[in-house]
């Protein structure tokens, strides 16, 4: 065997090696999906129902695309397909999946104890794990089991659209990274307590309010001391091509550029009716499209957690027509 042979079989050797152990070092952490089935009592799937369309908003990710439009459409199935690339800040390609209950294509073939794992721990079927564009740690980790397995049980009531998705492709070393990111959670959830308060900060969280109302550095990571602050543009896949993105509010409590000087009142219309203390609208694709059912008590609570949230100054979050009225 010549030198150069002899280099390439060490060199085949090493790299089966390294494979191997990339797939063993950068296996996600996973505890097994929770044994049985959801409830689904007729007070079981409403309540999923509302967490999913009202609070958590999956169809705001997972419906697909209208072809007339380009946009993403929440009164279409949440069949998936939408694109996110390099221009939405992900590294590679991700391709929005399936969650109806198709067999071939969705979920119809998950357990819903899968179902919940994928939701607040980040874990496929197969074991892989989810990118976070997916919020299971920042957003649905909170969940109670009763209201993730409530989702469970809605997702099971949809109508199965069989709409292949492609896989997703994730440069190097990002490929590897996003296995390591997922933590199984120590055990049960209990729903969080009865109080105005804690009732608001779970169902904000569920929302991701912070997710889009918080600025992030050039890695996508949230900017410190600027939670909920707003003041950056937002490019949602509701709008049509070519229209502009959306200035992200400030929802602190501070006076000046947050909701400080808002009514209680004032935010709950913002929030159902998308309308300004001024009369302008907020853009349709904003809370009122999404919290427009919001049962009265939970907007209530909503308002009360958003009332702690440490007030942020930010100028970037006024509007400019708001810096020009009197």
């Amino acid at each position: 065997m010549n030198k150069l042979s002899m280099a390439a079989k060490i060199l085949g050797i090493f790299l089966v090696l390294a494979a191997a152990a990339s797939c063993t070092l950068f296996q996600p952490a996973r505890r097994d999906a929770l044994p049985g089935v959801a409830r689904r009592t007729p007070e079981v799937v409403a309540r999923g129902e509302y967490l999913f369309r009202h609070v958590g908003d999956c169809a705001g990710c997972h419906a697909m695309i209208n072809p007339a439009t380009q946009a993403l459409d929440r009164a279409l199935p949440v069949a998936g397909g939408a694109l996110y690339g390099k221009d939405s800040g992900v590294p590679g390609k991700i391709y929005v999946p399936n969650i109806t209950p198709a067999m071939q294509t969705g979920l119809g073939g998950w357990s819903d104890g899968e179902i919940v794992r994928a939701l607040r721990e980040g874990i496929r079927r197969d074991g892989h794990a989810l990118f976070p564009m997916m919020p299971y740690a920042s957003c649905f980790r909170v969940l109670s089991d009763d209201d993730a397995l409530a989702i469970a049980a809605y997702i099971r009531t949809l109508s199965p659209v069989e709409h292949a998705v492609p896989a997703r492709s994730l440069d190097f070393p990002v490929n590897l990274i996003v296995n390591t990111l997922p933590e199984p959670l120590a055990g049960p959830v209990p729903p969080p307590a009865s109080t105005p308060l804690e009732k608001g900060r779970y169902l904000v969280r569920i929302a991701g309010c912070a997710e889009c109302h918080t600025p992030r550095d050039d890695r996508g990571q949230p900017l410190a001391g600027m939670s909920m602050a707003g003041g950056h543009h937002l490019r949602l896949l509701d709008l049509p091509p070519g229209d502009a993105a959306i200035l992200m509010p400030n929802l602190t409590s501070d006076g000046e550029t947050g909701l400080g000087r808002w009514t209680d009142d004032q935010i709950r219309v913002a929030m159902t009716e998308g309308i300004r203390p001024d009369g302008t609208k907020l853009a349709p694709q904003g809370p009122a499209a999404i919290f427009h059912d919001l049962a009265p008590d939970d907007v209530s609570a909503m308002i009360t957690y958003l009332r702690t949230v440490t007030p942020v100054r930010n100028p970037k979050a006024v509007r400019v027509a708001a810096r020009a009225a009197p």
